[in-house]
């Protein structure tokens, strides 16, 4: 066989109803999987195109930094260590976690405060 389950069945009026309503039935859920899932599938592209922005933005600015560094050690001298005791020991900002409901499925959200 083709791999397909075959009901047995009478082959009446009222089986042909229940068979109907079985498949609108399977029909409706299956529509709402897939809603579900393509919101989901949005909810991630939107991240994931921010976490590329960032991620862009931050290799840019650490070539930056990079080339910033030698120039100044190369004018300065090695400082380093000096900058090192300097930094403070606090966090200079709070991530705070929730939940986000998106289609019925619970997703994290992390939020960043505090210093810019």
């Amino acid at each position: 066989m083709s791999g397909k389950k075959i009901l047995k069945v009478m082959p009446s009026r009222m089986t042909l109803q229940q068979m109907k309503a079985k498949a609108k039935g399977a029909k409706k859920g299956y529509d709402l999987l897939k809603k579900k899932a393509d919101a989901i599938k949005s909810f991630l592209q939107r991240i994931l195109r921010k976490i590329l922005a960032v991620k862009e933005r931050v290799g840019r600015l650490t070539q930056q930094a990079g080339v910033l560094h030698t120039k100044a050690i190369c004018f300065a001298g090695e400082f380093n260590n000096q900058v090192i005791q300097s930094t403070p020991n606090e966090a200079a900002f709070k991530v705070s976690a929730r939940e986000a409901n998106v289609a019925g499925v619970k997703i994290p959200i992390f939020e960043r405060h505090g210093g810019d």
